[in-house]
């Protein structure tokens, strides 16, 4: 049960980040930002970060180093949203003939909401109606619970 109400919470703050990125993604911070913020249908805020030569010529500490100043603005920005904690960072190189990138990913954070969880709770329901409409369970239920209520109350009077 506990589970549930993380899930329920997950996809609270789930839709909380897409009502959120539809109210700034029009407005001049989102704009502004020195590398153009993009998202997709999923919630996903991704940008691209090319290395200058002096950075991608030099040792990949350096480029990581990089990457990370260069993400400060932007995470600065979406704390002011309050989406920090909703968010993962995600970083993965792209290697190019002419020049290097990186792609820098914000993705919703689902710890505990997943499909195998969806499609086992779809499962359960599907399994509960199903055994309804067979074998009318819950009449059963209904008079065991009678029965049991008939052999405790004469006492408990």
């Amino acid at each position: 049960m506990k589970r549930l109400f993380r899930v329920l919470k997950e996809l609270n703050n789930y839709f909380f980040l897409l009502r959120t990125i539809n109210k700034v993604k029009n407005s001049k911070e989102w704009k502004g930002q020195k590398y153009q913020l993009r998202t997709n249908w999923v919630g996903t805020i991704y940008t691209i970060m090319n290395l200058p030569p002096e950075v991608f010529n030099s040792e990949p500490v350096y480029e990581r180093n990089y990457i990370i100043e260069e993400t400060k603005p932007i995470n600065n920005y979406l704390a002011s949203l309050n989406l920090t904690e909703i968010l993962r960072l995600g970083v993965k190189k792209i290697n190019r003939e002419d020049t290097e990138a990186y792609l820098v990913t914000y993705k919703p954070l689902f710890n505990n909401f997943s499909f195998w969880w969806l499609g086992r709770w779809a499962f359960i329901i599907w399994l509960l109606f199903w055994l309804q409409e067979k074998f009318d369970y819950i009449s059963y239920i209904v008079s065991f619970y009678q029965w049991i209520e008939g052999l405790i109350l004469p006492y408990i009077k």
